[in-house]
């Protein structure tokens, strides 16, 4: 029987899991993630479960169907039973790994990336009163939005206006006012010279 491992546990895994059901594979799927929970989405991290409005579990995406073994807690093909998953084909679902200020990470740096990492920012909130946000994208925008309603005092850096690249310069702008205009602070990082 012909073998599909999926490797990751996002909603671009379980799609891939269900899109190859919908066009008639009938072979063994495996779906393979290094977290220790059931795929689940990262949408609502940096929104709802963030802020602590959602339970953790609204994230948690629907089971997938029986005939697809999900092994959890796994970060090769090469299972940690020591199994080598043989496969006619692989897709590769993992995301992308965040970037961090050092290669061992700096004190009380987090990033948003699994819903433990929301936990511990979430764990945070109570006690914090300011936060520094590294990255102007929709993430940072997001987070900085919902750390800035907990009522912190909260600054976002990146090399470049927020946004400008992904929206364009007038839409960009439009969300730049409202969020300062919600008390959030930016700065431009000075970029390096050739």
């Amino acid at each position: 029987m012909k073998h599909i491992v999926v490797a990751g546990g996002s909603i671009a895994a379980t799609t891939a899991v269900s899109t190859l059901r919908a066009h008639g594979w009938n072979g063994k799927i495996t779906l393979v993630t290094d977290e220790d929970t059931p795929p689940y989405s990262r949408v609502p991290l940096s929104k709802g479960v963030l802020s602590g409005a959602l339970a953790w579990d609204a994230a948690t995406l629907p089971a997938l169907p029986d005939d697809v073994d999900v092994r959890l807690n796994t970060r090769t093909v090469t299972l940690s039973d020591r199994t080598d998953l043989c496969y006619d084909g692989l897709v590769i679902a993992t995301g992308s790994r965040p970037r961090r200020l050092a290669a061992d990470g700096q004190q009380g740096e987090r990033v948003v990336r699994t819903l433990a990492d929301t936990a511990a920012i979430n764990a945070r909130l109570r006690r914090a009163r300011s936060a520094v946000v590294v990255g102007a994208g929709f993430l940072g925008m997001e987070v900085a939005s919902t750390l800035r309603a907990h009522g912190l005092a909260v600054t976002v850096i990146d090399r470049e206006p927020p946004l400008r690249r992904l929206i364009g310069p007038w839409l960009a702008d439009l969300v730049t006012a409202a969020a300062a205009e919600a008390g959030v602070d930016f700065v431009l990082a000075p970029t390096e010279s050739p």
